[in-house]
């Protein structure tokens, strides 16, 4: 009996020790991954570059229920130096302050113009139809998409017009620096981690000949003519991910697609509260599974594999006076909270809080079958309002 026992427990623990030694070697290849991609892609600074030519750039703000950031991003936008600008914000059918604060604001700046509750289109999802929308009323060279609660730096706009002329593209997107203060914005950092990984690691991005492209619905300019001659939206109005469609659109069409990472250039919070936190990524969360929903359960296992193996090796190790047990889920444990610095000059987070960070599993399971359940009924709520994602 005592045998018995004694097989099964060596057992478990080389078992536990083998996962624990892949999980780090397999959290280290994605942190050198994220690393290699930092250096590979190109960073904008926040200097006041001069423009090369003359432009007018139509900013188009899509809005819903955004209270508590426009009034703090719309400010940014029209502060910016350097440049000609008019803005149009699109209040997207807002059943909070969003409508009334911007209101507020363009009786005080005539380069301000508001479009409320624009018609919703059959076949087109909110975001895209608000961002089409006010597309069609904007009289600028460049049309600049960005997102209610972006907050800008002075230069940030002269600076991306700069480049964009410069490298002749006809369009470019940044990269923001994501704010994290709450605990479970904090908790959260391992799927921000993995998907920038994903994301700054995609190959081709700077290879004319590869369709593969990238982009951040938090800034994207484009040149007017070009927008219109592919239709705008229209070829991903029912994307999730439509900066990313259009972009990747746009290249397949041969036209010029430039990303920079840009921290210092702009900023977001994504969420505000510890709720918003939790429930946040519910909507984007099966992007990992790029449509395999099927491989969603098996996702909600690995998730908690890797993320408390390291600490059940250190229980069980404590429990069985086993040193190696110890030290190998400690060590595993260290890489992983490390890793997350590889991504510090892109995601601002508390060292304290993220400590707990293996309480991710728990968001991501949550997520995932809140998002599994929206996808078997064809929709998915976000800010207050259904979201049709098949018909």
């Amino acid at each position: 009996m005592n045998l018995s026992w004694f097989e099964v427990n060596t057992g478990m623990e080389w078992t536990v020790l083998t996962v624990c030694g892949i999980v780090t070697i397999y959290w280290i290849a994605i942190t050198l991954k994220c690393v290699l991609a930092q250096k590979r892609i190109h960073w904008l600074s926040p200097s006041l570059a001069p423009v090369l030519e003359k432009v007018k750039i139509s900013v188009i703000m899509p809005a819903r229920n955004e209270e508590r950031d426009i009034a703090s991003s719309l400010h940014s936008i029209l502060n910016q130096k350097n440049v000609d600008l008019e803005v149009i914000v699109v209040n997207d059918h807002s059943n909070d302050r969003t409508g009334e604060i911007v209101d507020d604001i363009a009786r005080s700046d005539s380069r301000l113009k508001v479009l409320h509750n624009p018609p919703l289109t059959k076949g087109w999802l909110g975001k895209c139809n608000a961002m089409q929308y006010g597309a069609a009323e904007a009289s600028g060279d460049y049309l600049l998409f960005t997102d209610a609660d972006i907050l800008h730096t002075p230069g940030c706009f002269a600076n991306v017009i700069s480049v964009m002329q410069k490298e002749d593209y006809d369009f470019i997107s940044l990269f923001p620096l994501f704010e994290n203060h709450s605990f479970w914005e904090n908790i959260n950092i391992p799927i921000y981690f993995f998907g920038i990984a994903k994301l700054l690691a995609t190959p081709g991005l700077e290879n004319p000949d590869s369709s593969n492209a990238v982009a951040s619905g938090a800034l994207m300019l484009i040149n007017t003519t070009v927008f219109h001659d592919i239709g705008g939206f229209q070829g991903v109005k029912g994307e999730m991910f439509d900066d990313i469609g259009l972009a990747r659109l746009l290249k397949r069409q041969d036209y010029r697609v430039g990303y920079r990472l840009a921290p210092e250039c702009l900023q977001v919070r994504l969420f505000k509260t510890n709720l918003d936190a939790f429930w946040g990524t519910t909507k984007n969360i099966l992007g990992a599974v790029e449509g395999h929903v099927w491989l969603a359960i098996p996702l909600i296992f690995l998730g908690f594999l890797q993320n408390w193996m390291p600490l059940f090796a250190v229980v069980l190790g404590v429990l069985n006076d086993n040193s190696l047990l110890l030290v190998v889920g400690l060590i595993t444990y260290g890489v992983q909270y490390l890793s997350f610095f590889s991504v510090k000059r892109l995601l601002r987070f508390h060292p304290l809080k993220l400590l707990f960070f293996p309480l991710v599993a728990i968001v991501a399971a949550c997520c995932i079958l809140r998002a599994i359940v929206s996808h078997t009924k064809g929709s998915i709520l976000w800010r207050g309002r259904e979201i049709k994602v098949r018909g």
